[in-house]
């Protein structure tokens, strides 16, 4: 006996092909990477931000990076320069620590970083917690300008790393 309302055809399921493709692929693609002709890739540092905190674009200039730490007995700053050596290509940057006693002997550290990436405008400050307003003033003063001469206008305020 004949039906008078057929049920309609029931559509193939393509999820079974679509995980056989996916499958084939996993094992197919390594193998050709893996066999194929061989380029040199070179390693470039990557710093990843801490916080959700944009990551800063790299410096062209020989100096990566200028923190300045205010210590209970003076200053603290650290720079990663770069070398400038043709010769040395990718290197990776050196680490730079100077202490200064007071403010005058850091702007003096300043300046001479200053002479070797005049471009850079830049600086992070860590002042210490409990640092008052007007010596944190000073400092960032200290840190922008020295004897009307312009170090690093644009400074970062950041808390201190424990």
């Amino acid at each position: 006996m004949s039906r008078l309302f057929s049920a309609p055809p029931a559509r193939a399921d393509a999820r079974p092909a679509l995980l056989a493709v996916i499958s084939l692929l996993l094992i197919v693609l390594p193998l050709l990477l893996a066999s194929g002709e061989r380029v040199g890739l070179s390693g470039l540092p990557l710093s990843v931000p801490a916080d959700g905190a944009l990551a800063p674009l790299p410096h062209p200039g020989p100096v990566q990076a200028l923190v300045i730490q205010q210590r209970p007995d003076g200053f603290v700053i650290e720079a990663e320069v770069r070398a400038t050596d043709l010769r040395a290509g990718s290197a990776p940057a050196t680490q730079h620590r100077e202490a200064a006693a007071d403010l005058p002997a850091l702007q003096a550290a300043l300046l001479r970083l200053k002479a070797i990436d005049p471009a850079r405008t830049q600086a992070e400050v860590q002042p210490l917690p409990d640092t008052r307003t007007d010596a944190l003033v000073q400092l960032l003063d200290a840190v922008g300008s020295a004897d009307g001469r312009p170090l690093f206008p644009d400074r970062v305020l950041r808390g201190a790393r424990p």
